[in-house]
């Protein structure tokens, strides 16, 4: 199996794969209400490249991009994959938003997609089937002298669903990659050559930076408030 289609969870990968189990715990919705897509960035000269990890085997994500029926829980076959190319890269042209100098950037060149070599399961590490991610690469042209780069992955958006986005960004081919953890509501901001400013912003002036820490801390209150209720009420109806 090939591995650049089967990510491992690396530092803020596994704190993004803990916010999501305890989102899961958290939320009244049924199974599926949670997904995690990985964006690496990589600035060369004048064009910004993205690299998308995307869930696109999984049930939920199927049905935002391609309006599939929920009994769809992956592509079947590599024919299903291509016949659905061209949606799902139009979806992501239209939701991906990136801007520099806070100026959109023009559609972005698909390179090779779909992927040539894609696969569409893999055996898990007790060698059960299991669905891919995909990856769709795209490059933009950055005009001269660009600055500053705001990304805003406003994609997967629907009730009870919480879309979370592990980013990891090189400004140049010698800088360590800067880390961060967002969500669809929160842009991913950050200035060229300054590789250690990237983060999750927020709209607004003097907007607060909250890191991945925070929202941690706050999933396990909620995981915590739903456990207690939910005990306090099998105990009652024992009763």
């Amino acid at each position: 199996m090939r591995d650049h289609l089967r990510r491992p969870p690396t530092g803020t990968g596994v704190l993004a794969l803990i916010t999501i189990l305890l989102l899961i715990f958290a939320s009244p919705a049924h199974a599926h209400n949670t997904s995690i897509t990985w964006i690496d960035v990589k600035v060369a000269e004048s064009h910004l490249a993205l690299t998308l990890t995307l869930n696109l085997n999984q049930s939920d994500l199927l049905e935002h991009v391609l309006n599939a029926s929920a009994s769809q829980s992956r592509f079947t076959d590599r024919r299903e994959l291509e016949d659905a190319a061209p949606k799902v890269l139009a979806y992501v042209r239209k939701n991906l938003h990136v801007s520099a100098d806070g100026k959109p950037l023009g559609t972005p060149v698909a390179q090779g997609w779909p992927p040539m070599h894609a696969e569409l399961t893999h055996l898990d590490a007790n060698g059960l089937e299991t669905p891919s991610v995909i990856p769709l690469k795209l490059d933009y042209v950055l005009p001269g002298k660009a600055r500053h780069i705001e990304i805003r992955p406003d994609m997967f958006a629907a009730p009870n669903f919480t879309a979370i986005f592990d980013v990891s960004i090189s400004t140049h081919a010698d800088a360590k990659p800067s880390l961060t953890v967002v969500d669809q509501h929160q842009p991913i901001a950050f200035d060229l050559g300054e590789s250690s400013n990237v983060g999750a912003t927020k709209p607004g002036p003097a907007p607060p930076k909250y890191g991945p820490g925070f929202w941690v801390t706050i999933n396990v209150l909620l995981a915590a408030a739903v456990v207690t209720v939910w005990w306090w009420r099998r105990t009652r109806r024992s009763r």
